[in-house]
């Protein structure tokens, strides 16, 4: 039996299914620590995923596997890496037996770096799941702050997790061995979207919302922020539509950008352009059913778990070459297309495209089925054992 106890921010729907599945391994014993507690104490979570944005969600958070909440004394904004501290952990690393230590918190936090210190004196291995793959842009003394801390983090790790090419590469590049790294999928419960869907009628939901048969409609389906660059997409439909009038445009999910965006679809009267908010899974999948082509223009995304959602869905995708998890869930002109980030125009003439040819759209959504169930959980459990085992036989 191997003992893993995994730290992490806090539980949501695609960590919790994941967690919940591999509490069922019959060789694995899975601890979860978080460091933030729900704003109430039910099954169902709440939590602030950024500053001002409420996520909520009607799926069982804390149910099916072992966790526990760390003490919070500071009760940041969980959106602030800064600001997960929590000193509890020492304590309980030092009085509970454990093989792996497995690190899902950033390397910037208070956290992370108690919980290394005190593995390291235990002798357990530590394992990182990474997430971070891009370097951004800052002044100088910041990158080599930063760069010092990276370069210490990996130091002591002994395994790592990654769930794309370019997490790989980051992870070789500060230290860690090519044989040490184990891929574990951007994996989303596709079991749950399958049920889902067996359970929804497209035609009815379309007629629900007023849609008809030749409508084309995009969706975006992320937090409306800088990084997710949600108003090139607003820019290329309005571009659009001055061609085309049977469009329509989703906005699912809340941000900083949210009422700028709402402002200039007023100002410049652009039609058919909804914003609906951040909605729970069972709303959500509403709206995915009735959507005919997915958009995420992202700046740098490292793997969007968005993007296997509405490949659950049969939906071609379109996104940057800023979204990591795209060299193992879209092949080029199959199931979809990859843009530049920021080219507008690159971007306008991908979506006429897709308007254009619903057997192109319909064919494309078949492949991205297929390649989404290839990437499912069942994989990303494997890359934990691997990584635990591999850090087991160097004892």
């Amino acid at each position: 039996m191997i003992r893993i106890t995994a730290v992490f921010n806090f539980p949501s729907p695609t960590t919790v299914r994941l967690f919940q599945l591999i509490a069922r391994q019959e060789d694995i014993d899975l601890q979860v620590l978080f460091c933030k507690k729900p704003l109430n104490e039910t099954s169902d979570g709440y939590f602030y995923s950024r500053k001002n944005i409420r996520s909520e969600w009607n799926v069982p958070l804390l149910t099916g596997y072992k966790y526990h909440f760390l003490e919070d004394p500071f009760d940041f904004n969980p959106s602030n890496v800064l600001g997960i501290i929590n000193p509890e952990i020492k304590k309980y690393i030092f009085s509970n037996e454990m093989d792996i230590l497995l690190i899902g918190t950033s390397f910037w936090s208070w956290t992370t770096w108690a919980a290394i210190n005190v593995a390291k004196k235990k002798g357990i291995a530590l394992i990182t799941k990474c997430t971070i793959e891009t370097e951004k842009k800052r002044n100088l003394i910041l990158d080599i702050i930063r760069r010092n801390v990276v370069k210490k983090y990996f130091k002591n790790m002994t395994a790592g997790i990654f769930e794309t090419e370019g997490q790989k590469k980051f992870m070789i590049s500060h230290g860690l061995k090519e044989k040490s790294v184990f891929w574990a999928p951007s994996a989303v419960s596709n079991e749950f979207f399958d049920d889902r869907i067996k359970e929804l009628n497209r035609d009815e939901i379309r007629s629900e919302l007023g849609l008809k048969k030749e409508d084309t409609v995009f969706v975006f389906l992320a937090n409306i922020i800088e990084r997710k660059r949600p108003k090139d997409l607003l820019l290329a439909y309005e571009r659009l539509r001055k061609e085309r009038k049977n469009i329509c445009l989703f906005y699912i999910g809340d941000g900083d950008l949210r009422n700028r965006l709402e402002e200039y679809v007023a100002k410049m009267a652009i039609e058919r352009v909804c914003f609906l908010g951040f909605l729970n899974h069972h709303e959500m999948c509403k709206y995915l059913m009735a959507s005919d082509v997915f958009v995420l223009p992202s700046e740098n995304d490292a793997s969007p778990k968005s993007l296997n959602e509405a490949m659950n869905f049969s939906l071609p995708i379109v996104i940057t070459d800023g979204v990591g998890s795209a060299s193992e869930l879209l092949e080029e002109g199959v199931n979809g297309f990859i843009y530049h980030r920021g080219d507008i125009d690159e971007l306008v003439n991908i979506l006429s495209k897709m308007v254009d040819n619903s057997d192109m759209r319909r064919e494309m959504g078949i492949e991205s089925k297929r390649l989404v169930e290839k990437n499912g959980i069942d994989k990303a459990i494997d890359g934990w054992r691997e990584a635990a085992k591999y850090c087991l036989d160097l004892r």
